[in-house]
């Protein structure tokens, strides 16, 4: 299981996406000059104090989803077909993340009246998209060697 490529791939899709719960996706700032700032976290809407002014559900589902869900195609190493729908299904999420993480940043920014300040987590679903492809190109050139040593029996 460990010396296949695929399984680092995995790996590291799930560590990307586990790193949303501590790096924060935007920054919304109030004001002309900053007055008052709000980061918006895999869990929800920060104050300056730290404290949660508003949950976003979305963010975190997706998230939990999708530390989850690479960790199990990964233990799947049996099961290639698995680990293909597995993936897919990763490619899809991590869409859907990177999409819902902007929807809140700007839903919060037009309720705040603020503006709107990426950080380093709205990447993060990009980060784990291209690794699952590559985990699942590791997939593939696995069924391919399986079918070749299949066709000299």
């Amino acid at each position: 299981m460990i010396q296949r490529i695929q399984t680092i791939w995995f790996f590291l899709a799930a560590v990307a996406s586990a790193l949303l719960f501590c790096i924060p996706c935007c920054h919304l700032t109030v004001g002309s000059n900053g007055e008052s700032a709000f980061t918006l976290t895999a869990i929800g809407l920060q104050d300056v104090n730290g404290t949660f002014l508003r949950y976003a559900w979305g963010i975190l589902t997706f998230s939990i989803v999708q530390t989850i869900l690479p960790i199990v195609a990964l233990l799947s190493y049996k099961n290639r077909k698995r680990q293909k729908l597995l993936g897919t299904c990763l490619l899809l999420g991590h869409i859907v993340l990177l999409g819902t993480i902007i929807a809140y940043g700007y839903a919060y920014a037009s309720d705040l009246k603020a503006s709107v300040g990426e950080y380093y987590g709205t990447a993060l679903p990009v980060v784990g998209y291209i690794l699952v492809r590559l985990a699942l190109r590791g997939v593939q050139k696995d069924e391919e060697l399986i079918r070749s040593t299949e066709r000299f029996r």
